[in-house]
């Protein structure tokens, strides 16, 4: 028996463990004759190839460019400030202002503003109500606390209304004065 056929078969009998498989890659980088053996080749067949990694990356970029797709739109992300007070008192006492309540009909019929339409934000035929409305008009639109107030206003304003303003919430208005029914 050779001494190289031994040095094989104490190698054959080895562990596989990070340090050796280091060293044999570098071995293997340093030699160019080099063959790889059957641990080697194992260990390779367990890591990434640019193949794997290349499909890998797509089916990610495919997952974000479908979650961004179907998020919410930047319309309902964006909302229009609160009006102050009397910014507010005074447009609603207005006869050709148009005021919306915003709240879920059940909201609305525990107390509102007066003269105001319930235009339910949550609702999903919302964007069509919103689009049977005049653009030429400026509305005051308010709700419990001028959050989904703010989100519809921006809707609104996308959707090319000029003049909507975000009256806040409704306790603060009826703090505030405003008759209520």
């Amino acid at each position: 028996m050779s001494c190289s056929s031994g040095v094989r078969k104490v190698e054959a009998s080895r562990v596989l463990t990070p340090d050796y498989l280091l060293l044999k890659r570098r071995e293997r980088d340093a030699s160019a004759a080099w063959m790889p053996d059957e641990q080697d080749t194992h260990f390779r067949t367990n890591s990434f190839s640019p193949l794997m990694l290349r499909s890998f990356l797509s089916a990610a970029t495919g997952l974000l460019i479908f979650t961004l797709s179907t998020a919410t739109p930047a319309a309902a992300q964006t909302k229009v400030p609160v009006a102050d007070l009397t910014t507010t008192q005074k447009l609603v006492k207005q006869r050709q202002i148009v005021v919306l309540d915003v709240r879920t009909p059940a909201e609305y019929a525990t107390g509102h503003l007066r003269h105001a339409q319930n235009l339910d934000f949550k609702a999903a035929d919302f964007p069509a109500r919103v689009a049977a409305l005049d653009t030429s008009k400026t509305y005051v639109l308010y709700c419990a606390s001028g959050n989904r107030s703010g989100q519809a206003a921006a809707l609104m304003q996308e959707k090319g209304f000029a003049r909507v303003v975000n009256g806040g919430g409704f306790k603060d208005l009826k703090a505030a004065g405003l008759k209520t029914e």
